[in-house]
């Protein structure tokens, strides 16, 4: 409910936002020496949005690449030792049904 709530204020926002922008056409100026670039204002927004999406994207890409071995050790670290706890239980029990039997 919560999702379907949240998705509904995001679409009316993006509703007001963009009645705005289609009364008003504004624009964003860049200007270096004789250089300029001149962007209406939604499309520079929709760039800062998907710039700030591609770079969280990158982020998400290079912390898995690098964090990945590390991992990938630690897991394989675990599944030894739970392997070496399963081999010393069935060890402890075989040890114990022989004691009983002899007994």
């Amino acid at each position: 409910m919560r999702k379907i709530l949240f998705f509904l204020f995001i679409l009316v926002v993006a509703v007001f936002i963009g009645l705005a922008l289609a009364n008003e056409p504004s624009f964003v100026l860049f200007q270096f020496n004789r250089l300029s670039i001149a962007f209406p204002l939604w499309l520079f927004i929709l760039l800062v949005v998907i710039f700030i999406y591609l770079s969280w994207l990158f982020y998400k890409i290079l912390r898995a690449l690098f964090l990945t071995p590390q991992k990938l050790k630690n897991n394989i670290v675990k599944m030894q030792q739970r392997r070496a706890i399963k081999r010393q239980m069935r060890a402890i029990d075989k040890k114990i049904t022989q004691a009983q039997i002899k007994k």
